[in-house]
C-alpha cells in the first residue's frame, strides 16, 4: 500500500491584498515594530504630522521634506515649521 503525502496547506488568512498572513508572523512584527518605536523615542527630538513622505533631507539646522505638489522645511532643533513651498508633482531627491 502506498503512503500518500498530503500537501498541507497554509495556516494563514488573506489580506487585503490576497497574500496570506500568519498570526505568529504578525505578532513578531508586531513587537519588533513597538521595540523600534521604543528605540525611536529614546532618540527623538520631536516629531511633526506631515503629509510629505517622499523625501527627506538636512542641512545646516533644517530638515526639509518633499511630497505632493509641496517641499517643507522645519528647524531641525525645535522642529517647528519655518518655510513651505508649493511645487508640480512629487518633491523627491
Amino acid at each position: 500500500m502506498e503512503q500518500q503525502h498530503l500537501a498541507r496547506r497554509p495556516r494563514g488568512r488573506k489580506d487585503a491584498q490576497g497574500r496570506l498572513k500568519f498570526k505568529a508572523l504578525e505578532a513578531r512584527r508586531r513587537l519588533l515594530s513597538r521595540v523600534q518605536r521604543e528605540r525611536l523615542e529614546d532618540c527623538t527630538r520631536w516629531q511633526v504630522k506631515c503629509e510629505c513622505k517622499d523625501a527627506i533631507a538636512a542641512c545646516q539646522g533644517m530638515v526639509f521634506v518633499g511630497g505632493h505638489d509641496v517641499v517643507k522645511g522645519f528647524d531641525s532643533a525645535k522642529g517647528e515649521e519655518v518655510w513651505s513651498a508649493r511645487v508640480a508633482g512629487r518633491a523627491r531627491r
